[in-house]
């Protein structure tokens, strides 16, 4: 983009300039989704941290218990990972 404008800051070639503005665009909204992933991956790995804290807690009160409770986590995971 600067080398579409002059020293002065006034347009030189408007089209190369339109062309760069157009690639800046693309590269903030590329930035963006990949911003919006990373904090879904984020989120998830809080999620499943949480609920491993309640098993945690479940097994120190209720040992069998958390055990079906992980058992059944294991088979769910397994049906989703195909």
């Amino acid at each position: 983009m600067a080398f579409a404008r002059r020293d002065d800051g006034s347009v030189r070639m408007p089209k190369t300039l339109l062309a760069a503005s157009e690639q800046l665009r693309r590269n903030l909204e590329t930035a963006v989704k990949v911003h919006e992933a990373m904090r879904a991956i984020s989120d998830v790995e809080r999620f499943h941290d949480e609920l491993i804290g309640v098993v945690a807690e479940v097994a120190r009160k209720h040992p069998i218990a958390a055990e079906l409770l992980l058992n059944g986590m294991r088979r769910v995971v397994a049906r989703w990972q195909g």
